[in-house]
């Protein structure tokens, strides 16, 4: 046996610098999902990816923390990824979240999705665009620069549609590919939506949820009012006209939106 350690021979030799390199396994950190799937549908962020980015703040924004945080990415190989593929059978979904471009963007940069099923994210610096058997494009962009933005992707089964800050922005008929599975996991801002790997997003990213049912447009519309001060307003008044008979039961539905919910 030596009579000293390695790592304490080398010490005595005062190095100025000395790496043993003996930490382990990387380990990204995690990313909790609060969602009712638990720790199986973390997240993981990598190359990269900072997780004490600016974001949608409070009191502005009344919905947030004041201390509030996003996660940055980098465009070039940051991205936070999971380790299921959670649009898997789902072809009922909405996929929300809030973004904040910080330059112009690559063509075929991803925001969240799951490659060869569900691909959503800048087709083009100028085009949003949501591929599932074909594109549904927003265009022009919608989100300028350095500003905090929500969208919203829907799918109700037969019909997807795209919400840019609360309003309808597209629509269509759609048909998820591969029978509605595909062999990839969901990712947020790159590792490849669009792609096998690549589409990474230059900016901030922040609240992304994903439902297993299709909100309602005025269920998308609240998420934003819940943080853009918005004044109460009727959305959904029904019905507007109808005829029924004496003894049967008449069913009015109405939908408000505003500031708080």
């Amino acid at each position: 046996a030596p009579a000293m350690a390695y790592d304490q021979l080398v010490l005595t030799m005062n190095p100025i610098a000395y790496y043993r390199l003996d930490e382990g396994a990387y380990v990204p950190k995690v990313a909790p999902n609060i969602g009712s799937l638990g720790a199986v549908a973390n997240g993981g962020y990598y190359n990269g990816a900072l997780d004490s980015s600016e974001a949608p703040l409070g009191p502005q924004l009344v919905g947030f923390e004041p201390d509030n945080t996003a996660v940055q990415l980098n465009g070039s190989s940051a991205f936070v990824g999971t380790l299921v593929s959670l649009l898997n059978n789902q072809p009922v979904f909405t996929l929300s979240g809030w973004i904040r471009r910080g330059a112009d963007q690559a063509n075929r940069t991803g925001l969240w999705g799951q490659n060869d099923l569900v691909e959503f994210g800048y087709i083009d610096n100028n085009t949003i665009q949501a591929w599932t058997d074909a594109g549904l494009n927003v265009t022009p962009n919608p989100f300028p620069n350095g500003e905090w933005d929500h969208v919203a992707l829907v799918s109700t089964g037969p019909t997807l549609s795209i919400y840019t800050n609360g309003l309808l922005a597209a629509s269509r008929a759609h048909t998820l590919p591969g029978g509605g599975v595909s062999a990839f996991n969901f990712n947020i801002g790159g590792g490849g939506v669009f792609d096998g790997s690549g589409n990474f997003f230059n900016g901030q990213i922040d609240e992304i949820a994903v439902f297993d049912q299709a909100l309602s447009p005025v269920a998308i519309a609240n998420q934003v009012a819940s943080a853009v001060p918005t004044a109460p307003q009727i959305a959904v008044d029904l019905p507007a006209n109808t005829n029924v008979y004496l003894g049967d039961t008449l069913v009015l539905t109405v939908g408000v939106i505003g500031t708080p919910v």
